[in-house]
This record gives structure tokens, sequence and C-alpha cells, in this order.
């Protein structure tokens, strides 16, 4: 059986993500930082050798992700929650077979 990687993501943007540097670094810089391990997490994902599932936080994003990545073996959006939460909804999805398809 091949081992499935998960990438729980948030796409970058103005206000979304990094806020914590954003408060020391300012909001582009903070933004610029979240891109670049953004991109740097998707070239991973491209790597795995096995199946690869990205779960992003936002539904509006699914299309965007969908069209630039066809690579991506499943999309998923991840459910409400803390990241714990998130990460075992997820895998309980996966392993019961209910995320079929590309997107849920």
């Amino acid at each position: 059986m091949a081992v499935t990687l998960v990438l729980f993501c948030k796409k970058p943007g103005p206000g979304i993500g990094k806020q914590r540097l954003a408060r020391a670094l300012g909001a582009d810089t903070a933004w610029r930082i979240a891109e670049l391990l953004h991109r740097c997490a998707l070239e991973q994902l491209r790597s795995w050798p096995g199946p690869k599932v990205l779960a992003t936080a936002d539904r509006a994003d699914l299309d965007g992700y969908r069209n630039a990545f066809p690579w991506i073996d499943r999309l998923l959006v991840q459910p409400p929650g803390n990241l714990g939460l998130r990460i075992n909804r997820i895998d309980r999805m996966l392993r019961a077979g209910v995320a079929g398809g590309r997107s849920s």
C-alpha cells in the first residue's frame, strides 16, 4: 500500500497567514514569506512518490488549485476545528474512502 502525503494549507494572501510575522516585519514581508513557504510545500508535495492530497482551508481555492496543480490526486476542504481536529477528520475520511474524487 502506498503512503499518501497530505498537505494542509491556506493559500497566502493579504492578511492571510504568518500574521505573527506581520506584526514584527510588516504585512507585505509576511505575505511574501507565506507565499515562498507555500511554494516550497507544493514542490515537496509534487516530488512525493505516492498519492498526493491537498487539504485547503478555503473551499473557494479548490478550482485554483485544481487548475494550477493537475498532478495533485485529491483536493479536499479542511473541516472546521483546531488543527488537531482537522488532521484527524481528514485522516478518518481518507482511511474510510469517504473523500473520493478530486474534491469534497
